[in-house]
């Protein structure tokens, strides 16, 4: 099998340079489609951004209004419940899009999927062990080979070689 192909349990396929098995898009996220998931995070996190501000917009605008409306006592409650409700939401769905952008964009960088980062935690981890044993766990620095030597250059190899190719 080529390098960095990995089969799926779920999809029963091979994948090529495999991330992660999706879900939420019920397929494998690898070589044919990670550009694609990247430009869904980011994109989606834009829009949660969106709407979070537009919600704390409107929790500006009942403040503004010093909850002064023709709403009686309990609308008026909840109608300000609702609203916080979804700036509590919103700023949720956004936090967790951010660290979810934060990492792929951070394997992406480095040229690594998902799966070889697990698997090289877990040979760094088995390999300090090794060398802790031996009395000389300092020097441990072991390398990703899939690494271009720039971030730069990692990023274009999956999102384009152009600025404007990053978004098509």
């Amino acid at each position: 099998k080529p390098e960095r192909t990995h089969h799926c349990s779920t999809c029963k396929t091979c994948v090529l340079k495999m991330d992660h098995h999706c879900p939420w898009f019920a397929c494998c996220i690898g070589f044919k489609n990670h550009k694609s998931f990247i430009q869904f995070l980011l994109l989606t996190t834009f829009y949660s951004l969106v709407i979070l501000i537009a919600n704390v917009l409107e929790v500006k605008a009942e403040i503004q209004k010093n909850f002064s409306s023709d709403l009686e006592g309990d609308d008026t409650n909840f109608l300000q419940f609702k609203i916080c409700y979804l700036v509590f939401i919103a700023t949720i769905f956004f936090l967790t899009l951010v660290v979810f952008d934060g990492y792929s964009i951070y394997l992406l960088i480095n040229n690594m999927t998902t799966i070889e980062k697990m698997e090289f935690e877990d040979a760094q981890e088995r390999e300090k062990v090794l060398l802790l044993e031996e009395g000389d766990g300092n020097d441990y620095n072991k390398m990703n080979i899939y690494d271009l030597g720039s971030k730069m250059i990692n990023w274009r190899q999956v999102m384009g070689k152009h600025w404007f190719q990053w978004f098509l």
